[in-house]
């Protein structure tokens, strides 16, 4: 990305500056930093779509301090650097560069903190990355070449892109998926559906707010999901579509087991379920599975006990067994 942005600056900024006349001085100036965000800008939001699933909608506003407040503390540092040989100089260098690296933080913070900062939740593919920056190309070249055809490369790129994003919407629209988050001392599972997403795990993890953007919700901004309904672990849920009762689920006509040793579960004959997932710390053998349980899939926990692990992994015993810590997130599409 910051390749892209020193690119983009370079090509951009002065096409775009030159847009635009200030004749006030101060004013000139602030339209100068202005347009070197949006070159930068530019030439880096597809990827900051692609990766982050966001767009800071004031950036122009923060690079006002960014840009001129970086060139200061680059310049306070090598003057740091160079005067480190002498304590008490250093020293009050060394207290102003902090200062003015707080002062911007806090000034960043303060427009982070503004109504409608930040657009969360975009999602775009590799492919739809790629189709962007295409399309920008053509515009470009479009642009300095004064030829038409270029430009109608662009639109036609351009629709192409809706196109496709449409497709995938309607794609989705149709889609129930059953996930298990690979989240180390964080037991969950997900059911999303087009019009409902349960998202089943305790406070402690939904309330984390790091864990959950980097473990979970870029998952669901690439599913589109609606906003989560946040449900215990355990808890008995009778909703449409999804039934719960001692961690037994049933969404829609998926069957799925959780067996933790908070769970007992005392059948006359194993039924039959689509996932079995064990987050015990209890050792679990075949009887104490197999008399209640005839599972396709074995999911296994980051809180799995390993002799369990061993006794399935060296046993053949006629069905899949995906391992979170192994092989990550399990998803299901129903």
């Amino acid at each position: 990305m910051s390749y892209l942005a020193v690119l983009g600056i370079v090509y951009f900024q002065n096409l775009i500056y030159k847009r635009v006349y200030v004749k006030n001085k101060y004013l000139d100036y602030v339209w100068m930093i202005t347009s070197v965000s949006i070159a930068a800008q530019l030439t880096t939001f597809p990827l900051g779509l692609l990766y982050f699933h966001q767009f800071p909608t004031y950036f122009f506003i923060s690079n006002l301090f960014v840009i001129p407040g970086a060139m200061i503390i680059i310049g306070v540092g090598l003057l740091l650097f160079a005067t480190s040989w002498i304590p008490i100089v250093s020293a009050a260098i060394g207290w102003f560069l902090s200062t003015l690296i707080y002062i911007m933080n806090s000034l960043v913070m303060s427009i982070d903190q503004l109504p409608f900062s930040l657009i969360e939740g975009i999602s775009i593919t590799i492919l739809e990355c790629w189709l962007v920056y295409v399309i920008i190309v053509f515009f470009v070249i479009g642009y300095e070449s004064r030829k038409l055809k270029y430009i109608l490369f662009a639109l036609s790129f351009t629709v192409f892109f809706i196109g496709k994003d449409l497709y995938e919407d309607y794609h989705l629209s149709q889609t129930k998926q059953v996930v298990i988050y690979d989240i180390k001392n964080g037991d969950n599972i997900n059911f999303i559906s087009p019009n409902e997403n349960f998202f089943i795990a305790d406070s402690e993890l939904f309330s984390d707010n790091s864990t959950m953007l980097f473990n979970v919700k870029h998952h669901w901004f690439d599913m589109d999901a609606q906003h989560p309904k946040h449900l215990e672990l355990f808890q008995d849920i009778a909703s449409n579509n999804l039934l719960s009762e001692s961690g037994l689920y049933q969404f829609y006509d998926f069957k799925m087991f959780h067996y933790n040793e908070k769970i007992h579960f005392e059948l006359d004959n194993p039924i039959n379920i689509d996932v079995l997932y064990l987050t015990t710390n209890d050792f679990v053998d075949s009887v104490s599975i197999f008399q209640n349980f005839n599972p396709e899939i074995i999911v296994l926990g980051h809180d799995c006990n390993w002799k369990t692990r061993k006794w399935i992994n060296e046993n053949n015993l006629g069905f899949k067994v995906h391992n979170l810590k192994k092989e990550g997130a399990f998803i299901m599409n129903l």
